[in-house]
This record gives structure tokens, sequence and C-alpha cells, in this order.
């Protein structure tokens, strides 16, 4: 109770329930935007993640080749691994990557029209590599015990890793080049005109 100042009593007011709810609901609309945000950035480190993880995957394939003096083969989009690759010898499986359990929420795309190129291979006369031309279907990379690599066609490959629900401006690429089977990554340019090396 609080005596007023005419010496009467009157009753302390707390909050109405009108202004608990407001309160209540707009704290459910800062969680849920906050929520949102985490999950847009959480599919762009994964993408990023995964494009990573596949030029370090790449390495290994031939690393593994070399070491065993057998041919090892990367296999993009296996039966029951699509999207996902598999690094595999004839009598072993040394990876098995499956984006919808390790990078849920990444997908190859073939949304972009523009081939991989970036201002640091421009001295060193490197082609452009085709984009996302191992995107869709099964394709095979065959690293050989000398070293050599063998892509599915004469030109250089690439994957498009694209974040679902995010515009093409977060995806990440990789690029392998023939016979010397060097990977790299890449993501937009901030123009959205080309390709970037990461």
């Amino acid at each position: 109770m609080v005596v007023a100042s005419n010496g009467s009593m009157r009753d302390a007011r707390g909050f109405t329930l009108i202004e608990v709810m407001v309160v209540v609901a707009l704290l459910a609309i800062l969680a849920g935007l906050g929520t949102w945000q985490m999950q847009k950035q959480l599919l762009r480190y994964r993408a990023n993640t995964a494009a990573g993880r596949l030029v370090l995957d790449v390495r290994k394939a031939s690393t593994i080749a070399l070491r065993t003096n057998r041919p090892v083969t990367l296999t993009v989009n296996p039966e029951g691994c699509s999207p996902g690759y598999v690094i595999a010898s004839s009598n072993d499986t040394y990876e098995r990557v499956c984006f919808d359990v390790e990078y849920k929420g990444v997908v190859f795309s073939d949304s972009s029209e523009v081939n991989l190129s970036c201002d640091q291979e421009e001295g060193l006369n490197y082609p452009e590599i085709p984009v996302c031309s191992l995107c869709t279907g099964t394709h095979a990379i065959r690293f050989l015990p000398n070293g050599e690599v063998i892509t599915p066609s004469a030109a250089d490959e690439s994957l498009v890793l694209h974040p679902v629900g995010e515009s093409a401006s977060f995806d990440r690429a990789v690029g392998i080049r023939n016979v010397t089977g060097k990977a790299r990554a890449y993501k937009p340019d901030h123009a959205g005109s080309g390709w970037e090396c990461l």
C-alpha cells in the first residue's frame, strides 16, 4: 500500500496482463529473428566448410594413391550419397561424405554460368574451369600412384556448393585441374560477375 500526499491509502499498481503479453510477444519475435539469422549463418558456414574439406580430400586422395601405390577414385554423387562423394580404391573406402548427413542444407548447384577463374590464376595462364561440370550425375576422378589425375573430361572439372534458400552470392566452388589434380576453392566476387580465389 502507498500513502498518497493527502494522507489516503491507494493500491500499488503492477503490470497489466496486456502489458506482459506485449512484452512476451516482442521477445518471441526477437528470438525468432535471431534463430532465423543463426540458421542462415549456419548454412553459409556449412557451404564454406564443405568446400574447404573437398579441397583437402582431393589432396588426400592423391596422397593415398601415392602411399598405397594403387589408383584411388573420388566418386561424386555415388549411389546412396547424393550430393556427396566417396574416396576409395578397389579394396578400401577411405572417406564417405554425404551432405545430407554432414552438411545438411548444402547441395550442388549449376545456377552459375560464369566459369571459374580468379586474379591469382591469371598470371599462371591457367584456363578457366567449366563451372559445375561435376554437379549432376555420377562422376569419378582417378588419382594414379605416379601423381597423375584423370578427370571425366579432358578439361578441368568443378563443383559448386550452394546453401539452400540463400542467394548465389554465398555459393562456394571447388575447381580440380586435370593431370595435376590441383584443387582450389572459389567464392563469387562482390560484383557478382565472376569468382575470387579463397
